[in-house]
């Protein structure tokens, strides 16, 4: 295509470069919950944040954007071919965990 042939100033500047789609994907897949996981992280600053996931969904807090997450995800995918893509709310938090 022809925006593959651009380089320097003329290639589009909002184009991801190969190294950051992953974590642009991710962050698409969980903007409905950047401010629970924000929030959660301000009161957890000493627990990692591999433990969230699954605290916000234990809260009840947040049912409306977990299920958005889980809509997103299932449109952009689950990141890797060998895992299937989250259904509820418990496969959101094992997919969150890698599992």
């Amino acid at each position: 295509s022809q925006r593959k042939t651009l380089v320097g100033r003329e290639a589009p500047k909002s184009q991801l470069k190969e190294p950051y789609l992953a974590y642009g994907r991710l962050a698409l897949a969980i903007w409905p919950l950047r401010k629970a996981i924000r929030s959660w992280q301000i009161k957890n600053n000493t627990t990692h944040l591999r433990f969230s996931m699954g605290q916000i969904v234990k809260s009840g807090k947040h049912e409306n954007e977990i299920r958005q997450t889980i809509s997103r995800i299932s449109i952009l995918g689950s990141g890797s071919s060998l895992k299937n893509k989250p259904e509820n709310f418990d496969s959101l938090v094992d997919w969150w965990l890698g599992k």
